[in-house]
């Protein structure tokens, strides 16, 4: 049933003079069943040249949404709009803002940070609630703000939440923090020991947990 409809999707995409309408549809059938995107994309943007310029605005947000989960960021990052507002607005925020992470656009991110940080406490919709949580969290993680991640993910309602946000981002999260204290603790030690003369040896916590792996 899913290969028919992807099929379908497909084929759809070659027809010569595809509407928007058509367009979405052979998008939203691909991005729900097809685990395979990347392949797809030289026949999405086919499709997506020969579509007329209103036809193109009308689609914007799914070339976004297709580049988006392919992480394709540099094509994504085209397709972002100049304001978050209609009914997908904080979702278009969401991925907007995994592209600029993604891109490391530092300027971006600390210009629409009050924005994305506002738009995932005011999110009523538990789906776009949980995008916006996971946006964060990714991003809270990648720049070592440990707590914030953990807190980010923790807040994702449950029935959305994946292996990785449910799992590793809380585990990794507080592992960073530990490892972060712990070169605190080194860099004191070190200090102390110039000062001091004495010799303190205090092991990393991976070590520890390598040399006691078959306990």
């Amino acid at each position: 049933m899913k290969k028919d409809a992807v099929r379908l999707a497909k084929r759809l995409l070659r027809v010569h003079d595809i509407t928007d309408v058509q367009f979405k549809a052979a998008l939203q059938t691909l991005l729900s069943l097809d685990a395979r995107l990347k392949p797809s994309r030289a026949g999405i943007e086919k499709a997506y040249a020969r579509l007329s310029a209103k036809a193109q605005r009308r689609v914007r947000f799914w070339m976004l949404s297709y580049h988006h989960s392919t992480k394709n960021y540099l094509a994504a990052k085209q397709f972002i709009a100049k304001r978050f507002n209609g009914p997908l607005g904080l979702i278009e925020l969401a991925f907007a803002w995994d592209v600029w992470s993604g891109l490391d656009d530092k300027k971006l991110l600390q210009k629409n940070f009050k924005i994305m940080t506002a738009g995932a406490h005011a999110a009523t919709d538990p789906f776009t609630h949980s995008v916006l949580l996971a946006s964060l969290g990714d991003y809270f993680l990648r720049t070592g703000e440990w707590r914030l991640a953990a807190e980010s993910y923790r807040e994702i309602p449950v029935e959305f939440v994946n292996a990785h946000q449910a799992v590793l981002g809380p585990v990794l999260a507080i592992y960073g923090e530990l490892l972060a204290a712990c070169a605190a603790a080194h860099k004191t030690l070190a200090l102390f020991k110039t000062h001091h003369e004495l010799q303190v040896e205090v092991p990393l916590v991976g070590n520890l947990v390598w040399q006691n792996r078959d306990i």
